[in-house]
């Protein structure tokens, strides 16, 4: 069980390394920088960014992804910020749904 556990912490800490280094990317202005992504990689990291604002509002992610997406050309980061505020409206969206209005 320790050894379980501490396996655990381990990959939490390995992915939130990799959350900071992303978002320091995000914030960064940069010229676009183009290069071969997997489509589903490029989706999985914006959800994995936004999977706890999700979870502190109710919402479950859910991705599901077919087996033959291609390779795109793009700059990630930036396809990734896109997708991350369309995650975050979308979570705000539900957030004010199912609050009841005073």
């Amino acid at each position: 069980e320790m050894r379980k556990a501490a396996n655990f912490v381990a990959d939490e800490a390995l992915r939130a390394g990799e959350i900071i280094r992303r978002l320091e990317r995000l914030v960064r202005k940069a010229a676009p920088n183009f290069e071969p992504v997997a489509a589903a990689d490029v989706v999985g990291h914006a959800v994995a960014l936004v999977r706890s604002e999700a979870r502190s509002a109710g919402v479950r992610v859910v991705t599901e992804f077919a087996d033959d997406l291609p390779v795109i050309r793009c700059d990630a980061v930036q396809i990734e910020q896109v997708l991350i505020n369309l995650l975050l409206n979308a979570i705000q969206a539900h957030e004010r749904a199912a609050t009841p209005e005073a």
